[in-house]
């Protein structure tokens, strides 16, 4: 790579192996899903193959996405460009890894914009949508698709280990001189978070944001009192303590976005650096409005079939770097997969869908 490409802001620069990695991605993802399939006996009787990564949901809720007045002018591009603007949304909130709400690990924040005008999803169809797919952690455990190729290689060692004194083998062979991805992944699995709508959410890559500029986002709570918790503990009690917020008070966000103002100390190709706040302060943008007493309870089989993806979006805001890169392809792949398994057709909703009555097997 070169200095020139390096420097430039929002410049992408795929390394020499990167198309083979991916590919091997989606051969690794689709593997370790149909392992699971297979050894848990999911997509028959009601039990639907799962997201292979996030497959825990706590639950979607309808939400408004509305942009500030007071945006400043260099970031008033695309959704930013017209104060006051308000898009409809979804937000399902999941853990990335544990079943039980009581072990640590990430979480995720999926947000999807209705009525966007110019959005595209990602197999190329036109549409209405534009997903935000956040996590509570500000970085990539990993630095690009090369390394996720290595790293999705140690999950499927672990999976396929015969002997459970070697099931841990392959991934410390992996961790061993990547001290960046350990640390992250060592810091991940230590939070345990009681409410998912007191968590700060970051998009761990870049975006552009117009042309010539990218940003990375985030989205911070504003807490105006206590965090409300979870009665008990329990393996759901995130799920539960959303269910007790939202039976007392709406819950907000304020909508960031971190401006790349330095090229070299926020890479576009490397997911696994942290973009320093202190340094590079993110901008509030918009706020996102969650509305009190929403039975989403009543909405887990709508939730299970909504559909995320970082490359559906505006082209102004297309995805940036490696991680995204390889996102674009296993994404569509295990989605299109775990419909196909599930029955459901892939739609995409509308502010006007009832999520009561979300799409069941295919007949």
């Amino acid at each position: 790579m070169s200095r020139d490409a390096k420097a430039a802001p929002g410049r992408e620069a795929s390394p020499e192996g990167e198309e083979r990695a991916i590919a091997r991605i989606v051969e690794v993802e689709t593997r370790l899903l149909e392992r699971k399939v297979a050894d848990e006996g999911l997509g028959v009787d009601g039990r639907p193959v799962p997201r292979s990564q996030h497959p825990k949901q706590h639950g979607a809720v309808r939400a408004e996405f509305v942009v500030r007045d007071d945006v400043p002018e260099h970031l008033r591009r695309g959704l930013f460009a017209e104060p006051g603007r308000r898009f409809p949304a979804w937000i399902r909130f999941s853990n990335a890894i544990q079943k039980d709400d009581r072990l640590g690990g990430g979480h995720g924040m999926a947000i999807k914009l209705m009525d966007v005008p110019g959005a595209r999803n990602p197999d190329g169809t036109e549409g209405t949508t534009h997903d935000l797919v956040l996590l509570d952690f500000p970085r990539f455990a990993v630095r690009d698709a090369i390394e996720v190729a290595r790293l999705q290689e140690a999950r499927l060692g672990v999976a396929t280990a015969r002997f459970r004194l070697l099931s841990r083998l392959p991934m410390a062979l992996f961790l061993v001189g990547r001290p960046r991805t350990a640390s992250a992944l060592f810091q991940m699995m230590r939070r345990v978070p009681t409410n998912p709508m007191a968590a700060t959410y970051w998009s761990t890559t870049p975006y552009k944001l117009g042309e010539g500029a990218a940003v990375k986002y985030v989205a911070r709570p504003v807490l105006d009192g206590p965090v409300i918790e979870a009665e008990e503990s329990s393996p759901d009690q995130l799920r539960e303590a959303m269910a007790r917020h939202l039976s007392m008070k709406p819950a907000r966000y304020d909508f960031l976005v971190q401006p790349q103002l330095d090229p070299d100390a926020q890479p576009i190709e490397d997911a696994s650096v942290e973009w320093d706040e202190e340094r590079f302060p993110p901008v509030p943008v918009a706020t996102i409005e969650i509305a009190a007493n929403q039975p989403f309870g009543r909405w887990m089989d709508f939730c299970e079939n909504l559909e995320f993806s970082p490359a559906r979006c505006r082209p102004d805001h297309e995805p940036l770097g490696g991680i995204n890169r390889a996102r674009r392809a296993t994404y569509l792949a295990i989605s299109r997969l775990r419909h196909d398994r599930n029955r459901v057709p892939r739609v995409e909703p509308t502010p006007e869908t009832d999520p009561e009555r979300s799409p069941g097997p295919a007949a």
